[in-house]
């Protein structure tokens, strides 16, 4: 555990210089122990740079997906996210289904730093290379009155709104589901649900989002579906646990909506994104 509450104290102060000794009496261990988790954390590609008889910095650039992180970028009045983080998964989206069915609570979050089996639409490969994109699924259970296509056109307004918010690009919509930027494929969408089959109801639904952060299109390791990058859209560095915080916030924001709203708002943006698009 100490491990963690030391990235913790690194990553609420990143880029400023945090003292070994500062480290040790705030988590109540010894230097030594300090030192043996700084290690750790650089083993997993943490960027910690140790200065000489000052302390530790954890680099503004350090770009590993952090839970810590994640939930710092939150923005919303409910209850805090259950919120699972791993370095490798087969499918996010697998990973929620499965969690559902397991009783898990709605706005459970799954993120991995790379997918071994990600998806896209008819089953078909995602690649998604290891810390090069944001890759993360949200469960959903919307209740009566909310079906498949509102679910995906919600997807949909929420990646456009997160990107524009984080990263303040232009994003629209092409097709049903392709987030572009100026024209280009940035961001894939996957909705997945269970129906209820008399009433054709949304029992729970797993919404994926993959964003390609930093792999140049046509590069062996991108996805062929991939025409551009975030970084390649605004060409500065990009954390990827932020950039995963605003997707879950602006999906919580617009669902908060739909529900009080109804669809014809909803309707009308994603009819403005595919314009945009």
């Amino acid at each position: 555990m100490a491990k963690e509450q030391v990235l913790e104290v690194l990553e609420s102060r990143k880029g400023e210089i945090v003292s070994g000794l500062e480290l040790a009496e705030k988590l109540g261990v010894t230097r030594s122990a300090i030192w043996k988790e700084i290690n750790a954390l650089r083993a997993e590609g943490y960027d910690i740079r140790a200065v000489k008889k000052t302390g530790y910095r954890l680099e503004e650039n350090s770009d590993i997906l952090s839970a810590f992180k994640i939930l710092s970028a939150l923005e919303w009045d409910g209850e805090e996210a259950q919120l699972h983080v791993c370095k490798q998964t087969d499918s996010t989206n697998q990973r929620i289904l499965a969690l559902a069915l397991e009783g898990a609570p709605a706005w459970t979050v799954y993120a991995a730093e790379e997918q071994t089996a990600g998806r896209g639409h008819a089953a078909r490969a995602f690649r998604s290379p290891h810390g090069k994109g944001a890759y993360c699924s949200v469960l959903l259970r919307p209740g009566q009155g909310i079906g498949v296509q509102e679910l995906v056109m919600l997807a949909a307004v929420s990646a456009c709104d997160a990107l524009g918010r984080y990263a303040g690009i232009r994003a629209g919509v092409r097709g049903e589901d392709d987030i572009v930027c100026g024209g280009k494929k940035l961001c894939g969408i996957l909705c997945e649900a269970l129906l209820e089959c008399e009433s054709g109801a949304v029992s729970f639904a797993a919404l994926g989002f993959g964003v390609n952060v930093y792999t140049p299109p046509g590069s062996p390791e991108c996805d062929e579906r991939f025409e551009t990058s975030l970084f390649g859209c605004t060409g500065r560095y990009c954390n990827r646990s932020e950039l995963i915080g605003a997707l879950v916030s602006a999906l919580y924001r617009h669902s908060g909506r739909l529900r009080r709203e109804g669809g014809q708002a909803l309707r009308e943006r994603y009819q403005a994104l595919l314009r945009q698009g």
